[in-house]
């Protein structure tokens, strides 16, 4: 029964001797790459923000919480139309994603630069708009047009071929002035030819 006690006792001893230890978050270093996160077991973090390492000396010990956040996620708006309010990501994490689905995370590789985002609108979002007001105008200047070709058809159709004194419908000349008006004299009457023998 000692022999149990004894090895219950060194286990407890070993475990509180490594969760004693410190945990050095993620970091952006001095260069721009972001340094993930280490366990200390039985020590301390240490360093400045941008150069943390485990040491065993509580006289440099770093505080963490006072080290500036991570980035920070501007304010979206997703492809549903869904607005997303603006975050503060962690301690060395950067803002990953889209401009129309944004997360944080710690891969520099997956950073999302955001000054390519027109405010909650991606560059290939004005594209899209742009290209639907030129659609948008486009049925539009063919519906007036048809209207308007309808309106000079029906126009024809009740008051009849409109006609000038110099040139008719198709160009050719005409003596009248006026739509189906009379002319002035009578038609002279048909004399058949004299009758030979």
């Amino acid at each position: 029964m000692a022999r149990w006690r004894g090895l219950v006792v060194w286990t407890v001893a070993l475990l509180a001797a490594v969760c004693s230890g410190e945990y050095c978050s993620s970091y952006v270093d001095s260069i721009g790459d972001l340094q993930p996160g280490v366990d200390c077991p039985s020590s301390y973090c240490c360093g400045t923000c941008d150069s943390r390492y485990c040491c065993s000396s509580p006289s440099s010990r770093l505080n963490q919480t006072a080290c500036p956040p991570g980035e920070k996620c501007k304010a979206f708006t997703d492809a549903t139309m869904s607005h997303y309010p603006a975050r503060e990501c962690g301690s060395g994490e950067y803002c990953c994603g889209a401009c129309v689905y944004r997360y944080c995370c710690s891969y520099s590789s997956l950073r999302l630069d955001q000054s390519d985002c027109l405010g909650s609108l991606t560059i290939s979002d004005v594209a899209g708009i742009v290209a639907g007001l030129v659609i948008f105008l486009a049925v539009v200047s063919v519906l007036v047009w048809f209207v308007r070709a309808r309106r000079r058809v029906t126009t024809m159709v009740h008051t009849g071929p409109i006609m000038t004194s110099t040139t008719g419908l198709i160009g050719s000349e005409v003596t009248s002035s006026f739509p189906y008006s009379q002319p002035s004299s009578p038609p002279p009457a048909y004399e058949p030819p004299p009758y030979s023998k």
